[in-house]
């Protein structure tokens, strides 16, 4: 049977994308050959695989069929064959972190017998389900006598498969297909999931037994998928919009990351314009790689260790003397590293260059965590590696009240050194009679050559029809001056952090403004003001009563945006999402979601979201990839309602 012979040619992986996400991407993808980019997380998981496969294939005592010893980590291993790219440094020791736990767990253990007869690693197959017209093909990571086996990759345990969900996958049901095709006999099939939870930094293994009757039932919605997509395989490519979108409540438009094609479904680029561009940087990568190599081939020449991490301006450093520019034409590499000096000569011994000393004069910023695994070991605790503001470390500071990036006035590099400056709140000019009060705030001036950050808090009495700030004021015991009417501030909307029970009240006389802005916070600050001025309250009787409103009024809980806590029960804002959806669709009983009017559907699941705040209370909710047109105002209420919003 030739290739030009066949109609179609399949995978599970495009079962999973027509059943489970959209037909039209699987269209796109399968049918026109619209290339997606690779995405760091599936560079990671190449890796993961290639690992695995090493171990695999050697023996029992650890040597592949050349008799020698097998190496898991060789040379350049951080780059997975059908990769783009190298992975980071920090996931490479993860990989082999990871690796290890699964041995010692037995979660990555190979099977009894030999290899090939009673078991088969990453085992390519084909199965015709239509013969000589469709044909399936696929690769199985492990197949063995009791069932098939999966490697996975996920950030984080709640997007790995339930037992549930994995009865009912079309990838492992496939291959299900496969293993019964292959044994004899009426056992069931054992299917696997082996999976690498990144941020947990943990392995775990999901397995379920599925019957020869479920991998039957499983070949006939095959066959049935098979016919969409013959029905579809003919529309040519400029007629996209007749091919059926998203199926509804599947969110494919922001799984795994958002799809790629979602320019071509708004219409800001046509198919063809999509491919162009694919090309271009695809062509482009190809002349990073081909620099590389050309890079790494002078670095040989001139000497220089490999893996050193040093990069072009390092090398060029060896390779010119100092302050002499590098030569515009070609020039034959010297055969010995130029001693730095007036005029370049060959040194008696060769020098490595050093490596940089740690900057004295760096000072962390406040939202640097002692804990963060990502930065600590740096130069700079509190930024990444190209001296961006640290988002592990702001999710960890955020949890103790640490001021965080968004604070500072301005974030520069300098010198090679990370810089920050704080935020300085200037008051308002008084007006008419009233005095300016000011009391600036500055922290510790530190000891050495370090920078020094100042902190200023400026506040003035009321003026006008808002109430501004007031940081230092006169005591409790001495009665504030009758000031005009004003409008009282709108009511902050949400729970301040440490807003949940009323302070201590003090004696009278012992309590002033000041105190209460380090106890409630300065966001409350301006309402104990606006009572004080309009109804003449005192300062401890006026923030009780703020508290107090504030607490029977507000929402309490907590919106990690981007982020998520360590080791919480959380609820996922994207689950909280599509319940609100089924509600509205329930409620217009509507076909689906997408059968809505857009504008009307969004305004009612954020109304219906106000009225389910009460069961949100003491909740921590974490909200990812919510950046599509539907879900956008959908978080801003979450954000409008929440006690604490912590984002990295």
């Amino acid at each position: 049977m030739t290739e030009s012979a066949l109609l179609l040619r399949t995978s599970p992986s495009q079962y999973q994308t027509f059943e489970k996400f959209c037909p039209r991407k699987w269209w796109l993808r399968y049918i026109h050959k619209l290339v997606e980019p690779q995405k760091g997380a599936q560079q990671y998981g190449l890796v993961v695989h290639e690992v695995n496969e090493r171990f695999m294939k050697a023996s029992a005592t650890g040597r592949g069929a050349d008799g020698m010893p097998v190496d898991l980590f060789p040379p350049s291993w951080e780059r997975a064959a059908k990769a783009e790219q190298v992975i980071l440094p920090a996931e490479a020791e993860q990989i082999r972190r990871l690796t290890e736990q699964a041995i010692a767990q037995g979660f990555l253990a190979r099977p009894h017998g030999e290899l090939g007869s009673d078991y088969c690693v990453e085992q390519p197959y084909e199965r015709w389900i239509r013969s000589g017209e469709v044909l399936e093909v696929g690769v199985i990571d492990l197949l063995h006598a009791a069932g098939v086996d999966d490697y996975k990759t996920t950030r984080s345990r709640k997007w790995a498969l339930t037992e549930e969900k994995l009865r009912r996958d079309a990838q492992m049901l496939s291959y299900g297909i496969v293993w019964g095709s292959a044994v004899p006999g009426d056992a069931d099939c054992e299917i696997s999931h082996i999976i690498y939870v990144k941020d947990d930094d943990y392995v775990m293994r999901r397995s379920v037994s599925v019957s020869r009757g479920e991998l039957a039932a499983r070949a006939l919605e095959t066959e049935a998928t098979v016919e969409q997509m013959l029905a579809l395989r003919g529309i040519p490519e400029d007629a996209w919009e007749s091919v059926p979108g998203p199926h509804p409540g599947s969110d494919a438009c922001n799984a795994y990351g958002g799809c790629p094609f979602k320019g071509v479904c708004s219409k800001g680029e046509s198919p063809g314009e999509y491919r162009a561009r694919m090309a271009r940087a695809a062509a482009y990568r190809e002349s990073q790689a081909r620099s590389m190599e050309v890079l790494q081939m002078a670095q040989q020449a001139a000497g220089a260790p490999q893996g050193s991490g040093g990069g072009i301006m390092s090398f060029l450093s060896k390779a010119s003397p100092a302050g002499a520019q590098p030569p515009r034409g070609p020039a034959p590499l010297p055969e010995a590293p130029i001693n730095p000096g007036a005029a370049p000569a060959a040194p008696a011994a060769r020098q490595e260059a050093a490596p940089p000393a740690p900057a004295e004069n760096f000072l962390p910023p406040p939202w640097a965590a002692a804990e963060c695994r990502a930065c600590s070991g740096g130069k700079f605790p509190g930024f990444s590696s190209s001296l961006n503001p640290c988002k592990v470390c702001c999710v960890h500071s955020a949890r103790r009240g640490a001021r965080q990036p968004e604070s500072c006035k301005r974030i520069w590099v300098e010198g090679g050194v990370p810089r920050w400056e704080l935020e300085e709140f200037e008051a308002k000019p008084p007006q008419g009679d009233q005095v300016e009060q000011v009391e600036q705030v500055q922290a510790a001036p530190p000891a050495g050559p370090q920078v020094e950050q100042v902190e200023q808090v400026q506040v003035a009495p009321p003026a006008g029809p808002q109430v501004q700030q007031v940081e230092q004021v006169e005591q409790a015991e001495a009665a504030p001056a009758p000031a005009p009417a004003v409008e009282a501030p709108k009511r902050a909307r949400g729970r301040p952090p440490g807003s949940k029970k009323a302070p201590e009240v003090l004696p009278t006389g012992e309590i002033s403004l000041e105190q209460i802005a380090e106890r409630i916070g300065e966001k409350i600050l301006g309402h104990v003001l606006a009572r004080i001025a309009d109804l003449g309250k005192g300062v401890q009787e006026a923030e009780l009563e703020v508290l107090e409103a504030m607490r029977s009024e507000s929402v309490g809980y907590t919106l990690f945006v981007d982020c998520a806590p360590q080791g919480e029960k959380v609820l996922d804002a994207l689950d909280l999402w599509r319940q609100m959806c089924d509600l509205v669709v329930a409620e217009e009983k509507a076909e689906s979601w997408y059968a809505l009017n857009p504008f009307q559907r969004r305004d009612a699941v954020c109304l219906k979201l106000t009225q389910q705040l009460e069961a949100l209370i003491d909740k921590r909710i974490v909200a990812r990839g919510m950046d599509s047109p539907d879900t956008k105002p959908f978080l801003e209420v979450l954000r409008s309602h929440a006690g604490l919003v912590v984002q990295s």
